[in-house]
């Protein structure tokens, strides 16, 4: 299962790690992290991903009975995040009970499924939107309903969304986001990819309204392939979400084989796990990831995974963008071929086929500008100060 020599962008840096662990584990251990952790950060310049753990960080220090000021700053962003969630909760059960309406089957995903089943607190896991899984059949009927209710979408033309990715985005005039998915994940696309996904889910209660949520071992599975792409704010949240998963139920650690090998994501989720046994001590059975290293990885997943790691930008999507096709096309070689131009058109929401490639082009020649504004902007001779 080896991928070569080169840094996994969802691997945690070491203070990410102390963070994780400060925020997740118990006895001295979280202690002694907790102190590396606070000595090493400005609370007041913190990134995004950093910021999202906190919640999870109070509430372990409260349960350690720590005594600092700063748990008392913590606390403060604890109840903000409460309240936030509360009122996007409120919007959720609002949506879920149109769709019950409409008879349309849901199953929340992410925050909400991990916030209700495995941190079992509305304050320790942040949301910034609600993510809810719609059978594939119901993806235009369901788009048609929410522009009904005032969601607007974030693309000009939604429904072409539905034949080549997993979600798009809402929005209400509240500002509050909603990502639609007919797709569990971009991975797995195709049309019966998800009908394991929804036979395994079980009833979940948010608010008055009921919907579904994954089994443990799919859920484990999503997190682990979402957080695995590379993504602009800190993804290490993926880790603390598997965690708690871990940690508050009992994983069917036979599904989650089968289904990591059955849809090719041996890579990331093998290597994820591994890292969890190692660093955080997870509950993850060393039989699995021996099974899991042991699982024979083509040359073409090894270069999809490299893909994955980078940042999806000029040319290099492309590349991303193959990828996820190739995984969602019945045809061969040339049909794909054929069929990628207009694969690109409606990812980049382009009204006509014959803007993709001036489309690419104009994405080429900014990347291109921007790199010699930097190169020229380095070349500079460096301004002193006049000393006084």
């Amino acid at each position: 299962m080896n991928t070569g020599d080169y840094q996994d962008c969802w691997r945690p840096t070491a203070q990410q790690e102390n963070l994780l662990r400060a925020a997740l584990l118990r006895g001295q251990t979280a202690i002694r992290a907790w102190e590396e952790w606070k000595a090493s950060i400005d609370i007041e310049n913190l990134d995004s991903g950093t910021y999202r753990l906190l919640p999870l960080l109070y509430k372990n220090m409260l349960a350690h009975e720590v005594s600092d000021p700063l748990v008392d700053r913590l606390k403060s962003v604890y109840r903000h995040t409460w309240s936030k969630n509360q009122m996007l909760l409120r919007a959720a059960a609002g949506l879920l009970g149109a769709m019950r309406e409409r008879r349309i089957e849901t199953i929340a995903l992410k925050g909400a499924a991990l916030a209700s089943l495995y941190y079992r607190d509305w304050g320790a896991r942040q949301m910034s939107d609600f993510d809810l899984l719609v059978p594939t059949s119901k993806a235009r009927e369901t788009m048609s309903a929410l522009q009904d209710l005032g969601w607007k979408p974030q693309t000009q033309w939604p429904e072409r969304a539905i034949l080549v990715r997993h979600s798009t985005d809402f929005s209400d005039s509240g500002g509050r986001s909603l990502d639609l998915h007919w797709h569990l994940m971009w991975e797995c696309c195709r049309e019966d990819d998800d009908a394991d996904f929804w036979q395994a889910a079980s009833p979940l209660l948010l608010g008055d309204e009921e919907t579904l949520a994954l089994c443990s071992a799919d859920q484990l599975l999503h997190v682990c392939v979402h957080g695995s792409m590379w993504n602009p704010n800190p993804p290490f949240r993926w880790a603390a979400d598997a965690m708690m998963i871990i940690q508050s139920s009992n994983v069917d650690w036979n599904r989650l084989l089968a289904q990591t090998e059955r849809r090719r994501l041996v890579l990331p989720v093998g290597r994820m796990l591994a890292w969890l046994r190692h660093s955080l001590d997870a509950r993850v059975p060393d039989a699995l990831i021996e099974e899991m290293q042991a699982i024979r990885v083509s040359r073409s997943e090894r270069v999809e995974y490299r893909v994955k790691m980078r940042q999806m930008k000029g040319l290099s999507s492309l590349a991303t963008f193959w990828f996820m096709q190739r995984r969602s096309s019945e045809g061969g070689l040339l049909r794909r071929l054929a069929e990628f131009p207009r694969y690109l058109q409606y990812n980049w929401g382009l009204e006509r086929l014959h803007q993709v490639p001036v489309y690419m082009a104009t994405r080429v020649a900014r990347r291109n500008l921007r790199r010699m504004v930097s190169l020229f902007d380095r070349s500079l001779p460096k301004t002193r100060t006049a000393s006084r």
